[in-house]
Parts: C-alpha cells; structure tokens; sequence
C-alpha cells in the first residue's frame, strides 16, 4: 500500500547540479501524531507551496499554525526555521544521501 507521506520541498544537495524533492514518510509516528499530520496535510502544502515561491512571511505564519497545533511536528519546526533564514539551506547542508 501507499505511505503516509508528505512533499517536503525541493533542495540542493552537495554534488547534485539538480534540486532533489524531499519527502517526508511518517508511518511510524505515533498514531496521534500521525492522525494530526493527515488532518493537517492540507494546510502543511499550503505554507510548503508559499515557502517554494519564495512567499517566506506567509509560510512562517502557516508553519507557526501548524506547529502550534501539532507541537510534536518536528519537520514543521525546521521548515519554520528555515523560512524564517529565508532558505532551506539549513536542510541541504544537514542531509547526507548515504546516511540512514
């Protein structure tokens, strides 16, 4: 079957000449967390849409929503981070493709 995912964004990695879309798979959440996260999908797109249209005011203020309604979202707290430096560049620096 389909995992529970959710679209990230896109990311330049060291070594890549392209951008990378990352996904998010939170199957193994714990239930709740992951039961806020599908409620929440909708409006995660939204701020996610915002942030890659370089809309970093709006997508600050819809990550802080969410992250207020769901406070155990760790990748919303670092999406919020990164939109408020105004780059994922705080992700692309951290994400190693060969470590699991």
């Amino acid at each position: 079957g389909a995992f529970a995912s959710r679209f990230i964004g896109d990311v330049m990695l060291r070594g890549r000449e392209q951008p990378v879309s990352l996904f998010e798979v939170f199957d193994a959440d714990p239930e709740e967390i992951r039961l806020l996260k599908r409620d929440l999908q909708a409006d995660f797109d939204n701020a996610v849409r915002c942030y890659q249209v370089g809309d970093h005011d709006n997508a600050a203020a819809l990550f802080r929503e969410l992250r207020n309604k769901n406070p155990a979202d760790i990748v919303t707290g670092v999406l919020l981070e990164s939109c408020e430096e105004g780059s994922l560049s705080t992700i692309s620096q951290d994400v190693d493709p060969l470590r699991h």
